[in-house]
């Protein structure tokens, strides 16, 4: 299992409407991605300007499957308005 753990650093006052587009994101990767077992937005309530996506996968090949490649660049432009930058940390169930 797989654990995708992507910061996302957002503009000022763009907080909310990034948080919308990437419930959005997370959806499809559950609906439509054969291996992804959960995803969730979460927020740091000492990061104010900080949005996490959390994806939790079968394994690293499901995660990096054509069709969680396809359901990513079809959200990107819907999220890249409203974030700086982004870290992406993959933790691995041992």
């Amino acid at each position: 299992m797989i654990i995708q753990l992507v910061e996302n650093t957002v503009k000022p006052g763009k907080k909310e409407e990034y948080i919308k587009n990437a419930k959005e994101f997370c959806k499809a990767n559950k609906e439509n991605v054969d291996g992804c077992l959960e995803a969730y937005v979460l927020t740091d309530s000492e990061k104010e300007d900080s949005v996490y996506i959390v994806n939790v996968w079968e394994s690293q090949e499901r995660m990096v499957s054509e069709k969680a490649g396809g359901i990513f660049l079809k959200h990107k432009a819907s999220l890249k308005p409203y974030f700086v930058k982004n870290e992406t940390t993959l933790l691995e169930l041992v």
